[in-house]
């Protein structure tokens, strides 16, 4: 079974949100007793079909549930946006009930204007799983190359894991799209979605991927909205000291897992090598994730950004803690990385933040000091993190 490090409330209704198969209904169901909790998937026709006719049906259902019972789990959610006006009742009516809805984001909700019981109900998201919540035996070869969504960590071999993904990516977009009643128009998601990952970890130019799809500038933003809001990319923003020159510059967008990345760019058939520029990109993509499921799980409020001159010098990563600590990061996929590799963005950004901590991580096996930055390997920087 998959420890999974997301900490949920026994004692507080929640959401829980997250992207098709990242465990949300298998961890509910390891956290809560199925004997007392009461379990609608409106994924399955019955349970659909009975709320959709008439929501006032869960509070009916619920007015006849025995005292052993305590949690409500409504998986699926936002298949019926209603629901939560119901929901909202029975907490303000003094219901000694406590309710999980699980979904793959709030925008569904949203779009219906749905009720998102706001100061009575707190809100979580769950990612694939992180360095930490798996097993020794799955390789940052495999992190890499397949991804970290529970089905490909417990899958047997490769082939089974290239077919998880084609399958996912096959499935995302005939439902999750066509649920966010882009059916109208598939074919030029299709086309941006192709684009987007290829611009996975660049600078986004929002009029350049559109005239390449055929599609308004306003369109794109509005696709990346929607993978940002389904919880399947996010973007990283410029790092700048001034909010409003931060939202004039161009983000980059991570792609919430490589596997699924590689199966969007048609890449799962080649064979991923060390020391190769796709490595390097992939190992990037992953470590930003970690860093943000982190400070998310660990709910430490990191903000994340990076940093571009304007003569091109980059820090991939740059990190600000809440209380004002700045690390500056480097990501390095080789082993031994050396100060050409990482020593002009570390440059760069001690002329903003001079009291910066510069850290390179990369793949290497021990840390060590070169001219006096922090060269890093992988797991014990994440693991440094934690606990910073």
């Amino acid at each position: 079974m998959l420890i999974r490090e997301l900490k949920l409330p026994k004692t507080m209704s929640f959401f829980l949100f997250g992207a098709r198969q990242v465990g949300k209904t298998s961890l509910v169901k390891t956290l809560f007793d199925p004997k007392t909790t009461k379990y609608y998937n409106l994924f399955v026709t019955q349970d659909y079909a009975r709320l959709v006719a008439n929501p006032g049906i869960l509070r009916e259902d619920l007015d006849n549930v025995g005292p052993e019972i305590t949690h409500v789990f409504i998986d699926e959610a936002q298949r019926i946006p209603e629901l939560l006006n119901e929901v909202q009742y029975l907490l303000d009516n003094k219901t000694p009930l406590h309710f999980i809805l699980s979904g793959s984001s709030a925008r569904k909700l949203r779009r219906g204007k749905a009720n998102l019981l706001a100061g009575r109900a707190w809100a979580y998201n769950l990612y694939p799983l992180t360095l930490h919540e798996l097993p020794s035996h799955y390789t940052l070869n495999n992190i890499l190359a397949f991804g970290t969504l529970p089905p490909n960590i417990v899958a047997v071999d490769d082939f089974t894991r290239t077919e998880n993904l084609r399958a996912y990516v096959d499935v995302y977009l005939r439902e999750e799209i066509e649920m966010e009643a882009l059916s109208r128009n598939i074919g030029g998601f299709i086309r941006f979605l192709s684009i987007a990952a290829q611009c996975n970890g660049e600078q986004i130019n929002f009029s350049n991927i559109a005239r390449d799809v055929g599609l308004s500038d306003m369109t794109v933003k509005e696709y990346f909205k929607i993978l940002e809001d389904t919880l399947l990319g996010t973007f990283l923003m410029p790092f700048t000291h001034s909010e409003r020159k931060k939202h004039k510059l161009s983000p980059k967008f991570y792609f919430f897992d490589t596997g699924v990345l590689r199966a969007t760019q048609k890449k799962l058939t080649l064979q991923l090598e060390p020391q190769t520029f796709e490595f390097g990109s992939y190992f990037e993509t992953w470590i930003i994730n970690e860093v943000r499921r982190i400070s998310e799980y660990l709910r430490k409020d990191l903000d994340m950004s990076f940093l571009r001159t304007a003569n091109d010098v980059e820090t991939d990563l740059v990190i600000t803690f809440p209380d004002g600590r700045v690390w500056a990061i480097e990501i390095k996929s080789k082993k031994d990385p050396i100060p050409k590799d990482f020593a002009s963005g570390f440059e760069a950004i001690l002329k903003l933040a001079p009291k910066a901590r510069c850290i390179c991580v990369c793949n290497g096996e021990r840390a060590r000091k070169v001219e006096g930055y922090d060269v890093v390997p992988y797991a014990e920087f994440l693991h440094e993190l934690r606990s910073a």
